[in-house]
Order: structure tokens, then C-alpha cells, then sequence
């Protein structure tokens, strides 16, 4: 009796982590890639796992997005900056003065890339480090 209900329990977690896996990954292809946003950056929320909580404003409206990358990038991101998320795609960069540093918005597993399928992100030598903006 002991081993059906380990089985089970095993069985339910494995199903359960399933779920929110295809959960996520439907969640990001329908309405996080989709998703274009812009303007400044007035809030920022650490939260556990590398994810910044960011609250942007612009002329228009006020918005909040969430992005996942290495945390010493994350821990560069101040209030004030200027921050946009390019439509159709997991492309982020953020102007700060006169530099710019480009990000994937999320960290996706290979995993989570291959069911996505085409996902337009940087190229490694375009990202994670700040430059000068070009003119």
C-alpha cells in the first residue's frame, strides 16, 4: 500500500509539474512575447529567482512587466531608466544617458526555447553588456 501511494504521489507531481510548465510556456508564446512596452522606469521589486518586477510609465498609460536574467545585469537597472520591450519577440534593452545594454527579457530553458519554437532574442556578443548608443 505503501509503494501505490508513493507511486501516486510521484505520479501527481510529475503531472502537476507538467501542467505548469505548458502553462508557462502558453502563457509567454500567447501574451508575454506579444507584449510591446516602453517608457520610464518608476518602481522596480526584486523577486526571488532572478525576476525583476519593473513599473514603467509613459505619456500614454502605466504598465508593469516582469523580466528574468542574470542578476548582475538586473542588480544595474535603476529607477529612471528608460526601459523597452520589443513586440513579437524576447528582446529587451535599457538606455541609460548615453549607453545602452540590450537583454533577453526572460532566461528560458532549452526546454521551454524548443517549444516556443521561433523566439527572436539577441545574439550572444549583443547582449548583456553596456555600449555607447549609436547615433
Amino acid at each position: 500500500m505503501k509503494i501505490l501511494s508513493l507511486f501516486f504521489v510521484l505520479s501527481l507531481l510529475v503531472t502537476l509539474s507538467t501542467c505548469n510548465n505548458n502553462s508557462w510556456t502558453k502563457y509567454y508564446k500567447e501574451e508575454y512575447i506579444p507584449k510591446s512596452i516602453e517608457g520610464k522606469i518608476s518602481d522596480i521589486e526584486l523577486w526571488k529567482g532572478s525576476t525583476l518586477g519593473l513599473k514603467i510609465e509613459n505619456k500614454l498609460k502605466e504598465d508593469e512587466i516582469s523580466i528574468h536574467t542574470d542578476y548582475d545585469i538586473l542588480m544595474q537597472i535603476k529607477k529612471g531608466d528608460y526601459f523597452k520591450k520589443i513586440a513579437n519577440s524576447n528582446k529587451c534593452f535599457i538606455e541609460r544617458g548615453d549607453s545602452i545594454i540590450y537583454i533577453d527579457c526572460y532566461r528560458l530553458s532549452d526546454q521551454e526555447r524548443k517549444s516556443i519554437r521561433k523566439l527572436n532574442e539577441w545574439k550572444p556578443e549583443e547582449k548583456n553588456h553596456w555600449e555607447l548608443k549609436k547615433k
